[in-house]
């Protein structure tokens, strides 16, 4: 798709109790898709990946920019509209001002139940990308209810459990925002005791799975439920036993 890049937005967290995750990345996942489609930023597909330390929304081709989109308001009442003598009256010039259009460009049509009234249409161009995902971003942050939260420190947010990183790129542009005064930052973390203990750098939106990984995280839910499970079900069979499929304790 051309002018579009992917966008991977990273909340790092202190661990999060395991039966928050699924649930969470499921709001973050429908949230992320109606905000996106209220603010016409087109897309390919919208993936949610996570651990307990971190939920991961991924946007594959996001456009550029927003859609451009032709609304019609309804005005006043023809007969408030136009005097006597078939001008336009004060109400009918304030309704254009207000509207941005040239008088010329109003219509009269019939609403749902049959009266007529003045109509304004227009073009809304759209905004850059640039403007809209700060504040779309950020607010998705905050969008997910847990079934309980906590506040820390002196901050205001209530979460599962404490925010440590919040990482967002759009291919690679690091998004600017802030969530009560935890700015983004291009950085990963890596396994609290397999991965490194410093900040891992990453370039762009797809170079994160490779830095997450390097950093010994699984950051896929699905493959490393099948990974665990292959690995429980082969360490069973050496010792000559069997294992009951738990999908909760999965």
């Amino acid at each position: 798709m051309a002018d579009t890049r992917n966008l991977v937005l990273e909340i790092g967290t202190e661990e999060i109790p395991a039966r928050f995750c699924s649930p969470a990345l499921e709001q973050l996942k429908e949230n992320a898709a109606k905000a996106l489609a209220e603010a016409r930023l087109d897309y390919e597909t919208v993936d949610v990946f996570g651990t307990p330390r971190r939920l991961v929304l991924y946007v594959r081709n996001l456009a550029l920019r927003q859609r451009d989109v032709v609304v019609e308001v309804k005005g006043p009442p023809k007969k408030v509209a136009f005097d006597a003598d078939g001008n336009f009256t004060v109400a009918a010039r304030k309704f254009a001002e207000g509207q941005g259009v040239a008088l010329e460009d109003l219509e009269v049509r019939a609403d749902e139940k049959g009266g007529e009234y003045l109509w304004a249409r227009k073009q809304i161009q759209g905004e850059p990308v640039e403007k809209v995902l700060p504040p779309l971003l950020a607010g998705l942050v905050t969008s997910i209810h847990w079934p309980k939260a906590m506040r820390w420190a002196d901050r205001e947010i209530r979460y599962a459990r404490p925010i440590k990183w919040i990482l967002a790129l759009l291919g690679d542009w690091r998004v600017p925002f802030a969530v009560d005064g935890i700015e983004t930052v291009s950085t990963t973390r890596g396994h609290r005791v397999l991965g490194p203990a410093e900040p891992i750098p990453v370039k762009d939106a797809d170079d994160y799975f490779v830095r997450v990984s390097s950093g010994w995280v699984m950051v896929d839910q699905i493959v490393r439920k099948q990974v665990i499970w292959q690995q429980v079900t082969a360490e069973a069979a050496r010792l000559g036993g069997f294992v009951r499929r738990d999908e909760d304790l999965l």
